[in-house]
């Protein structure tokens, strides 16, 4: 796995929190993961610096899914 840094913890908690609290997914395992895999991919995880335009790549979404295992 490549190196994990701040914006990908940060794209795997935005991921994590959005599935299990807001759309109530944390007690359904099998759901919660698949509705995290779909948060990623899509995009509506994805980090914003404040100061620093940031790309975020499909291998960096990937890494997020690999940490979170999704």
């Amino acid at each position: 796995m490549s190196k994990f840094l701040h914006m990908h913890h940060a794209m795997a908690n935005k991921a994590m929190m959005q599935a299990k609290y807001t759309e109530g997914l944390a007690d359904e395992p099998v759901k919660l993961m698949a509705r995290i895999r779909e948060i990623v991919l899509s995009g509506a995880a994805d980090y914003k610096d404040r100061w620093f335009p940031v790309s975020v790549t499909d291998d960096d979404r990937q890494i997020v899914l690999n940490y979170l295992e999704a």
